[in-house]
């Protein structure tokens, strides 16, 4: 099943470069909230991929959630089977609030081909244009009354479609045919992914514990990344900026994932930021700025703060 999986990424990461995505891959052992980050202009996923989706956890869920908030990226997971079965082509599926697609789905939804159809609790559904039924409502001169008869349901149900509500597939067929037009929704999985709400995580590590009351003391908002190449993301709402950061006990043991930060960084056009436990004279590591978990703490405020980032980053 690994090299299944193995395959469908490759296959996935190919996809993604023919269609004009630039990308950054997370293959390193352990660190896998996700697997690929693509980017394409504005448009941007955090994906994870799994042949079988039932074992995508809650935890893994809040993670990707929370790094596709940070880096305002859509999430999804890709896969093929749930349960017994296969995924169908043309629906979207949700696990913890995270959108799953399909290979086959998730490659026409990037080459343009919104989904309609959702799987939600009993069956199938589909997101109603409020607006384009009201007025498509009012062209065929109907009052709610005529539509709640005419497809067998209350008033209050038709009166909620039009505030946006979704209905089944056999309640939108049926007001299709009424209406004679078309008033879906399409599937915008960008829509989901600030939705899960969750406070951000203190460390128990005194280390790691010490680096965060440092970075909220300076102002910046800090959460803390299990499964990534880096292990925080910094926000800066001052100077509106992003650091990822890798922190570290031992930087010259950390090559591959102040690698793979820099790769995203780029890619993400964040700022790649390294704190190591061990004392050190190097200003950059890979191209990330490096600060020592003791300077950090004698950093008083924000400025001061930018004023030794930006120094590295000049001398990188």
């Amino acid at each position: 099943m690994d090299d299944y999986r193995k395959g469908m990424i490759e296959y996935t990461s190919r996809f993604l470069r023919e269609s004009g995505f630039s990308l950054s891959a997370c293959d390193l052992d352990g660190l896998s909230s996700f697997d690929l980050i693509a980017r394409r202009e504005d448009e941007s996923y955090i994906i994870k991929i799994l042949y079988n989706v039932d074992p995508f956890r809650i935890e893994n869920a809040v993670e990707i959630s929370r790094i596709g908030k940070m880096l305002g990226s859509a999430v999804l997971l890709i896969g093929e089977r749930a349960g017994n079965g296969f995924l169908e082509d043309g629906i979207v599926y949700f696990r913890h609030s995270i959108p799953i697609m399909s290979t086959e789905t998730f490659h026409n939804y990037v080459n343009g081909e919104r989904p309609l159809v959702y799987a939600g609790p009993g069956g199938y559904y589909v997101s109603l244009d409020g607006k384009k039924m009201q007025e498509a409502r009012a062209r065929a001169k109907l009052s709610i009354g005529n539509v709640s008869m005419s497809i067998g349901t209350s008033r209050r149900s038709i009166s909620l479609y039009e505030s946006g509500n979704s209905a089944t597939l056999e309640v939108f067929s049926k007001l299709t045919k009424i209406l004679k037009e078309d008033i879906s929704r399409k599937i915008d999985i960008s829509e989901y992914t600030n939705i899960m709400e969750d406070e951000p995580e203190k460390p128990d590590d005194g280390f790691l514990f010490d680096i965060y009351t440092n970075m909220i003391k300076i102002g910046l908002d800090m959460n803390l990344i299990r499964k990534a190449p880096f292990n925080a993301l910094a926000r800066d709402h001052i100077m509106e900026s992003l650091f990822l950061m890798g922190l570290f006990e031992d930087l010259a043991m950390n090559r591959e994932r102040i690698m793979a930060i820099k790769s995203i960084s780029d890619l993400m056009e964040k700022i790649p930021l390294l704190v190591s436990r061990q004392d050190t004279t190097r200003e950059t590591v890979g191209g990330c700025s490096v600060i020592t978990a003791k300077k950090l703490s004698e950093i008083s405020d924000h400025d001061e703060f930018l004023r030794v980032v930006s120094r590295t980053r000049i001398h990188s």
